[in-house]
């Protein structure tokens, strides 16, 4: 599967510097990885995440890179069913348990979903934040706009520097 073209906010992605994903304990995110968005060249903003950190006034920088994605292997998790079968196959067991805390029982272990896929693309988390399974919604939660989360790099080409438009500002 390939997706649509995806927006990088930061100094200009590279192949070479790529970090493999590990897992943080007790938490929701990974380290490494590549998080990206969908481009919206036709909207005020670059994407869905760059709106995001706008309207927030969390401005996080001033470059903004085009990353044309490869055929990938991609797991879709659009809605707390897709989290839980993925949590299925892929549940994180904390090393010291999980605290009496729900929360932590939607921990997914990225290292053996890096073994069998490519990208994580989370389409549109917010709605499923309060709906359903508490622990689930969690999840959704450190989510703040429709991102995927690159697992390995997969993209064709060099990266194109994209025009910040007058709606971003500058993050200095």
């Amino acid at each position: 599967m390939r997706l649509p073209p995806q927006v990088f906010a930061g100094s200009k992605p590279d192949p070479a510097k790529f970090h493999e994903v590990w897992n943080r304990e007790l938490f929701w995110k990974p380290t490494g990885g590549l998080w990206t968005s969908t481009h919206t060249p036709e909207a005020e903003y670059l994407s869905g995440w760059a709106e995001w950190t706008t309207l927030e006034d969390f401005k996080i920088a001033d470059e903004f890179w085009l990353l044309q994605p490869a055929d990938a292997r991609v797991a879709v998790v659009a809605t707390q069913g897709d989290l839980a079968a993925l949590l299925e196959c892929y549940r994180l067991e904390p090393r010291q348990g999980d605290l009496g805390l729900a929360c932590f029982s939607a921990l997914l272990d990225y290292e053996r979903i890096a073994d069998d896929f490519d990208v994580l693309t989370f389409p549109a988390p917010w709605g499923e934040r309060f709906r359903g399974d508490y622990a689930l919604g969690m999840f959704f939660s450190v989510l703040d706009s429709e991102c995927s989360l690159w697992l390995r790099w997969a993209f064709e080409g060099d990266a194109e520097q994209l025009r910040p438009p007058a709606a971003l500002g500058s993050a200095a």
